[in-house]
């Protein structure tokens, strides 16, 4: 969970990095990762944040929502630990990895 407690992230066995912003409750994102090893764990950067001036409408599977999602500081990282040992670093507000 960020620090602000404004949105929390997640991985799972469907190898895909869940964005969801607290506030309204929902998946806000995600990040597909179907090329990696599954997921196990992860860590954001400390200075991943939520700027509330941002007004782009974001969508979860396509579908978009019907409320504005705030954009993410671009130096806010997390770190995803792979089953095989491996990690990756993730931009999240690019929804890329870097390494």
């Amino acid at each position: 969970m960020a620090q602000d407690g404004s949105f929390a992230l997640s991985v799972g066995t469907d190898k895909k990095i869940l964005i969801f912003d607290i506030r309204v409750q929902n998946a806000v994102g995600s990040m597909d990762a179907s090329s990696m090893a599954e997921m196990h764990d992860l860590a954001l950067s400390s200075s991943a944040s939520f700027d509330s001036n941002h007004n782009n409408v974001s969508s979860v599977g396509g579908a978009p929502n019907s409320w504005q999602t705030p954009k993410m500081d671009m130096n806010g990282f997390v770190s995803v630990g792979h089953l095989d040992g491996s990690l990756s670093i993730w931009n999240i507000n690019m929804r890329q990895c870097f390494a």
